[in-house]
């Protein structure tokens, strides 16, 4: 029965609940106007900082109850002390391979004709994230490139290096590394929406491993 997990509890399978409507929403951008005197319009400078930035997103879920009349109220409480106010991770069984991250709000409980409807809003970050972070293993002896492909959302890899000397890693023709082995973390290393071209020189194995998120 398809449902949403909330914080690790499905809707259908934990209380009974069918989903009856769902509202996914689009996180509003950060827009920055500037006032022109005396001109007209007004100068957008929401990208003068970079990327265009989002605020958080809101998604609300309406579920019809299959529990008796009497057991509404008793279930909606249950419902109430097992998310309302919590964050965590939010899962839509249509969108299985992703995962929202929120706060669950159980707004409201009203009856029509002997039925109950619950409803539950999240408020939640702009992006959603992969369920599996993103792996990238390259053995290297020589040079090699390796290309990186992300989603919408930047993200610093962890860089993992197995190596008896040490490996060069050039990205974008401006930041150059030698790194011997070991765990790193290098915030020009940042990864944009699309392929990202690595240049690695020496020999041993690295390993880059991120979040993607999408809109």
């Amino acid at each position: 029965m398809q449902g949403i997990t909330f914080l690790g509890f499905h809707s259908y399978q934990k209380w009974g609940l069918l989903l009856e409507s769902k509202e996914i929403g689009s996180p509003p951008v950060k827009e920055e106007e500037i006032e022109i005197p005396g001109g007209n319009g007004r100068l957008d400078a929401t990208e003068a900082h970079g990327e265009v930035k989002y605020d958080n997103v809101k998604h609300k879920f309406t579920f019809l109850s299959l529990a008796p009349y009497n057991d509404h109220l008793p279930l909606f409480t249950a419902i109430k002390n097992a998310i309302h106010g919590k964050k965590g991770r939010i899962i839509l069984d249509g969108d299985p391979a992703f995962y929202y991250v929120g706060r669950c709000h159980v707004s409201s409980l009203t009856n029509d004709r002997g039925a109950g409807f619950v409803t539950v809003e999240c408020n939640c970050e702009p992006y959603k994230y992969k369920m599996e972070r993103t792996v990238v293993t390259k053995a290297v002896n020589g040079m090699e490139t390796i290309i990186l492909t992300n989603g919408r959302k930047r993200a610093v890899p962890e860089v993992r290096i197995e190596t008896e000397s040490s490996l060069n890693i050039v990205y974008q023709n401006d930041f150059v590394w030698a790194l011997g082995s070991g765990s790193f973390t290098l915030p020009e290393l940042e990864l944009v929406e699309g392929e990202n071209i690595v240049t690695v020189t020496g020999t041993g194995t690295i390993t880059f491993e991120w979040q993607e998120g999408y809109l």
